[in-house]
């Protein structure tokens, strides 16, 4: 082989291999953009059910205890007998 015909098929070669490298990062851009999209979605989902949880809890924390003579005596009654 000439040396010129060596030249052209190693430049050939590499300017193949540079395509092909270039798709590589395109495909791999593209996964790794879906996979933050998936993550970014799942996190959403579990923050918002966390906030509707808070503010659930938050509202019963708020809710004043019903007390009731029945109450007051039945804990008075207890702890009497916890004491004995």
């Amino acid at each position: 082989m000439k040396p010129g015909m060596e030249k052209e098929n190693f430049v050939r070669m590499l300017t193949e291999m540079t395509h092909c490298l270039e798709d590589t990062e395109m495909n791999l851009q593209e996964s790794v953009q879906i996979v933050r999209e998936k993550m970014y979605r799942d996190h959403l989902v579990h923050l918002e059910s966390t906030s509707m949880l808070l503010d659930k809890l938050e509202g019963e924390i708020q809710q004043p205890i019903p007390f009731s003579s029945e109450t007051i005596h039945g804990q008075a009654s207890v702890k009497l007998e916890i004491s004995c």
